[in-house]
């Protein structure tokens, strides 16, 4: 094989139209941190002309690219968004997909030297893909869940320092009206 030219293409699968396919064979995924919203993943794939291409994820692409094994070859179909009733946020538009697997394109499961490798960057499941899926939204749940435990309590430290202000204010103001009672009783 001869010199090539690595590119890295990165989708945002919810910038494509309804009905956009892409297909090739997975390769795990990476996560990206972000300092300020949840971390997200960005999932690898290979085509068939050996080229590679990355998709970043969202809720139902990594749900369902949990079930997917190394090396199976997937075909993702962008399906639009659609109104869907969700358990924490009522009413929400949620981007759908399908992921369909190719079982006659299924290579050999890497070998036990390079399965510990496949493990650490991709962080798939190795037994129970439901069990997988669940944690993951636990996790994303959990991380909506911390950052609206930090509103909540920046909202509540910015209450407790008015409030404050507000004591200490009155507190001055009574121990001015004290101070002044006291000088008219002095002076009769």
């Amino acid at each position: 094989m001869g010199r090539r030219p690595i590119t890295l293409r990165a989708i945002v699968l919810k910038e494509q139209g309804a009905g956009t396919e892409f297909e090739g064979r997975y390769l795990g995924f990476t996560v990206r941190t972000h300092p300020i919203y949840k971390d997200s993943k960005v999932h690898n794939f290979e085509a068939s002309d050996g080229s590679h291409f990355s998709i970043y994820g969202f809720t139902m692409l990594d749900l369902k690219l949990a079930q997917v094994r190394i090396n199976d070859y997937v075909y993702i179909t962008y399906q639009g968004t659609e109104m869907v009733d969700t358990k924490n946020f009522g009413e929400k538009e949620v981007h759908q997909v399908d992921v369909d697997v190719n079982d006659d394109a299924v290579d050999e499961p890497p070998d036990s030297a390079d399965s510990d490798k496949s493990t650490k960057t991709s962080s798939q499941p190795a037994e129970d893909p439901d069990k997988f899926a669940e944690n993951l939204k636990f996790k994303m749940h959990k991380s909506k869940t911390l950052s609206m435990l930090k509103s909540i309590w920046e909202d509540s430290e910015a209450k407790r320092k008015k409030l404050a202000e507000e004591k200490q204010k009155e507190l001055e103001t009574y121990k001015d009206d004290c101070k002044e009672k006291l000088e008219r009783e002095l002076d009769f």
